[in-house]
């Protein structure tokens, strides 16, 4: 039957010429921030491996939620948007009733490239686990641009980040 995309993602084949697909995926959790110590090396590789797949597991659910085949491209461009909400943990107006369990435990990071630093790498080797994209080389993948938002209130969705590949020209 070939491959299905959604009216959205065939909209932007016909008049870009190119494919797009955007998915949502966990925040990575606090073990994989890049500053400080967390510990035995351990507790990071663990982390790193779990946060790997939960983005191939999320990847592979958003993909089945929409009735579509994993796209696989080829050269593409990755774009991140990392959102998370306006209070942290040491914020004492933050409390468990304000959120979601998950997004206790999950990094709030301060600045843009420690963001980047905890989710592109695992979020990329898990899309490609999932058969999203070929391979994470970088002959295969270039970084489109990387956005921290954060929410002023609390904001109930336990924070995001969203990765929007797009399909460039060999």
């Amino acid at each position: 039957m070939g491959r299905r995309l959604v009216s959205q993602e065939r909209a932007a084949a016909d008049t870009a010429g190119t494919r797009s697909l955007t998915l949502r995926l966990p925040l990575p959790p606090r073990a994989l921030s890049p500053n400080g110590s967390h510990g035995h090396w351990r507790v990071h590789a663990t982390a790193a491996r779990q946060y790997r797949l939960r983005c191939r597991l999320t990847a592979l659910a958003e993909l089945a939620s929409r009735d579509l085949d994993a796209p696989r491209f080829g050269r593409a461009r990755i774009s991140y948007r990392y959102v998370c909400c306006g209070r942290g943990l040491r914020d004492p107006r933050c409390t468990p009733q304000e959120h979601r369990s998950p997004c206790l435990c999950d990094y709030q990071p301060r600045d843009a490239d420690n963001a980047f630093a905890a989710c592109a790498k695992r979020a990329q080797d898990g899309l490609v686990d999932a058969g999203v994209l070929v391979a994470d080389d970088a002959a295969h993948c270039a970084l489109g641009g990387f956005a921290l938002l954060r929410h002023r209130q609390p904001c109930h969705c336990g924070g995001y980040v969203e990765v929007t590949i797009e399909e460039v020209a060999a």
